[in-house]
């Protein structure tokens, strides 16, 4: 929900500054920008920067759309927030009384277990409340798992 709606407003706030550049109406400056940032091969608007300040405008819009989509796909690959979400929502039940923390698995659920040395397969779960990171981002540091 945070990512889409923070393209929404980035489409708007620089859509409305080409519309303002070139003369357009605000809405086609939003579709525009909302084309570019998606990256569609057919746009969603006819009307294209024909200004030289609408064209620098255009090339700051579209490097700050790869750079977002770059802090996106950082965000995702690299932090693996999706885990710290289940340990957070697993968190969260336990305390309510809804899930019983001694009959669900702490890891994922389809976490392989670790071949041992001797050819026993290990099942050990992590500990509450240990945490352990991942590699950490460029952008924001390590993220918990």
């Amino acid at each position: 929900i945070i990512i889409p709606a923070w393209y929404a407003g980035l489409c708007s706030i620089l859509g409305a500054i080409l519309a303002l550049a070139e003369n357009w109406h605000v809405s086609e400056g939003i579709l525009y920008v909302l084309s570019n940032i998606l990256g569609l091969a057919d746009p969603l608007t006819d009307v294209s920067p024909n200004k030289t300040a609408g064209k620098v405008i255009d090339v700051v819009i579209s490097s700050i759309a790869l750079g977002y989509i770059a802090i996106f796909a950082d965000y995702v690959t690299t932090l693996n927030p999706s885990s710290y979400v289940r340990f957070k929502i697993r968190g969260y039940l336990i305390a309510l009384g809804v899930v019983d923390a001694d009959s669900t698995a702490i890891a994922h659920p389809l976490r392989q277990p670790s071949i041992t040395n001797d050819g026993e397969c290990d099942h050990k779960e992590e500990e509450e409340g240990t945490e352990t990171t991942h590699a950490k981002s460029l952008l924001v540091g390590s993220f918990p798992a």
